[in-house]
């Protein structure tokens, strides 16, 4: 079953399956939006006056915002998923509460498995907040993150919601810098070594992200990661380390960060590694991939 019947087959049922009490005055379920196969998926907070009517996601003013930022980085919708956190409006736009985010919560989390993003794009506090309980927006716009979700590595984007910096000239101006990250950002795999493919990638980068398991192998292939973009005069942002639970030989992570010289950036589960390109701009560098889930 392809991922347009899939996503169409999980629609109809939490259409009738959904206790989200915005049922009651919401015209109507927004849905999704786009190309179920996009390798990044755009996820709001929930539809506004125009989105209930037309019951598709972000057409009204800050949907069209979205599509001109979109466009400047050489992008359309039909390339990318649209979603929201909460699939009916609220009244009068008002905030939804905890409670309508967690009657549509696993309505958007089937709804991620199946489209399996490489980049998820929080747009807005709400949306992040899903995520990310802890974090504040000011402070995390517009920087990449990795986290495990569904037993997946995945990245997020956060960014400020379009509609907020509709009548906001500086926020639109941040708003418009951090959308470029999209654009900026590359993933890249060496299931057979560090070779020519990483080299060229790691050569247009701007900056690089090595994320290594700490077993000796893995390790030996993030040193060669680090030494290729020194030599071609790369900055190099740091290692992310994978925890694994087999009986190899581990480095820790003091270890490491004495051995290749670069900062250690957090520490994830070990799981599956993205095996997809976005761009040229940052470069990550799996040094133990496996194959990416169906």
């Amino acid at each position: 079953m392809n991922k347009v019947t899939q996503l169409m087959e999980l629609n109809t049922k939490w259409l009738t399956e959904c206790t989200c009490t915005l049922r009651s005055t919401a015209t109507q379920g927004v849905l999704g939006d786009g190309n179920a196969n996009a390798e990044i998926i755009f996820i709001g907070e929930a539809p506004g006056a125009r989105e209930d009517k037309e019951g598709q996601p972000f057409v009204g003013a800050a949907g069209k915002f979205l599509a001109e930022m979109l466009a400047d980085i050489k992008m359309t919708r039909e390339d990318v998923y649209i979603t929201n956190i909460v699939k009916y409006r609220p009244p009068e736009n008002r905030d939804p509460t905890t409670a309508e985010i967690d009657a549509c919560s696993e309505w958007l989390a089937e709804e991620i498995k199946i489209v399996d993003p490489t980049l998820v794009v929080l747009l807005g506090r709400h949306a992040m907040n899903h995520f990310f309980p802890d974090k504040k927006i000011s402070l995390e716009h517009g920087v990449v993150s990795v986290a495990s979700l569904f037993g997946k590595r995945q990245y997020f984007l956060p960014l400020y919601h379009p509609a907020a910096a509709l009548y906001n000239g500086s926020l639109r101006t941040v708003l418009k810098e951090d959308f470029k990250k999209i654009s900026d950002f590359v993933i890249v795999d060496s299931a057979a070594g560090l070779g020519i493919e990483a080299m060229s990638v790691i050569e247009m980068a701007d900056e690089i992200i090595v994320i290594t398991n700490p077993e000796m192998p893995a390790i030996t292939d993030a040193l060669k990661a680090v030494k290729m973009a020194e030599q071609l005069n790369k900055k190099v942002k740091g290692v992310i380390m994978t925890r694994v639970k087999r009986n190899n030989i581990e480095m820790q992570p003091e270890v490491v960060r004495e051995m290749l010289e670069v900062p250690i950036l957090g520490m994830v589960p070990e799981d599956l590694c993205v095996q997809k390109s976005l761009s040229m701009k940052n470069a990550v560098v799996h040094t133990h991939p496996k194959s990416k889930a169906a």
